[in-house]
């Protein structure tokens, strides 16, 4: 699904409350996907695509909404 229309369907609120979420694994499993968007504009982008399905949604919101 386009991420776009995600963030349609979930509204506006609910998708930034995803970008808050903690990534959980990984070097930045302490960090909101906001935050690794700062810190780490290339391992957000790498998470769009990781076989973590909850995590790739998480980031792509953020890439969408914040970069």
């Amino acid at each position: 699904m386009d991420t776009t229309k995600l963030i349609e369907l979930l509204g506006e609120e609910k998708a930034k409350a995803k970008t808050d979420e903690k990534v959980g694994f990984g070097k930045y499993s302490d960090k909101t996907f906001r935050e690794v968007l700062s810190e780490d504009k290339e391992y957000l982008k790498w998470l769009t695509n990781c076989n973590d399905s909850k995590a790739a949604v998480s980031a792509s919101i953020t890439w969408v909404l914040f970069s």
